[in-house]
């Protein structure tokens, strides 16, 4: 991109995964080269789209570092790709509908870094709505997603030797986050506005997935079972059973209908019993079936 010459210390390096996104492409990529820190690489990853995204890149190639457009297994494959890419110090995921809160972010970020912090983070600010979310106490990083990845500033040394788990399709990022927090990396916390989120991905449209995903993260980071009891994501899928009654009576649905949704959701669930992430078998048979019981005893 428009690296000037300074030394690689300096120099951050921006990815943007795309994939059919010819409506949400733009303003990510001009909040990206309008930021007034001028020392970016700017890294595209485009899943190999069918759409005009690819135009639209092409329209802006001058500013983008690096730049490819090829099938890829999802998500986290193609930030990983972007990762092995990436020659800067830092590294930041701003992908496609979602931009920084200003042209001023970079530029906060990096005047505010420590030389020992190894990852950054901050704010958020929910698309076209007035509401700011900020970052979760440290006490609360087992219950909810910690903050917005989008967000995050990481040295990029630290991510290539501790890539997104791809066996994860949604919640990898979380699982890098809490991977580096038990690791006690050294994190930052910025009382800033860094990024706009645009809801409504992937994650945000498979919640029940998203919900296992996420039980699944705290698991393989071991995480005490009365933790994840008092998550959000537990009590969701407690609750899913009820979900589908209200939809029932709501839309007058026929019985056997929401009967195979209510059943999809516990093969999904069922799913998450059989996952391999106990080194101790004994734990994980313990665990696995006082999640059995809980959700057996709420559809009843």
């Amino acid at each position: 991109m428009y690296q000037d010459n300074q030394t690689r210390k300096n120099l951050v390096t921006i990815v943007t995964v795309t994939y059919n996104a010819e409506d949400l492409l733009e303003e990510t990529l001009l909040s990206v080269i309008n930021q007034t820190y001028k020392n970016i690489e700017y890294i595209i990853i485009d899943g190999g789209s069918t759409d005009n995204t690819l135009e639209i890149i092409k329209k802006y190639e001058r500013q983008i570092s690096y730049w490819i457009s090829e099938p890829d297994d999802g998500l986290y494959y193609a930030m990983n790709k972007a990762i092995e890419k990436a020659t800067g110090e830092w590294i930041n995921f701003m992908n496609a509908g979602d931009t920084f809160a200003d042209n001023d972010v970079v530029t906060y970020v990096m005047k505010h870094k420590d030389n020992d912090t190894e990852l950054i983070y901050g704010n958020y600010r929910k698309k076209n709505l007035d509401i700011v979310v900020k970052a979760q106490e440290k006490s609360n990083w087992y219950q909810t997603m910690p903050f917005c990845h989008q967000t995050l500033f990481t040295r990029t040394e630290l991510m290539k030797t501790e890539p997104f788990d791809t066996n994860f399709k949604i919640a990898a990022d979380h699982n890098f986050i809490l991977k580096m927090y038990q690791q006690q990396k050294n994190f930052s916390y910025l009382d800033k506005t860094l990024a706009v989120f645009s809801e409504g991905g992937f994650a945000h449209s498979n919640t029940v997935k998203m919900c296992i995903e996420s039980l699944k993260v705290l698991m393989e980071n071991k995480v005490d079972m009365e933790e994840i009891y008092l998550t959000s994501w537990y009590q969701y899928l407690n609750n899913a059973d009820k979900k589908y009654a209200n939809l029932q009576h709501k839309y007058n649905i026929d019985t056997e209908i929401a009967q195979k949704k209510l059943d999809h959701v516990y093969n999904l669930i069922s799913d998450f019993f059989s996952t391999k992430l106990y080194k101790n078998p004994i734990e994980k048979l313990k665990a696995c079936r006082r999640l059995y019981l809980f959700y057996k005893s709420s559809s009843k």
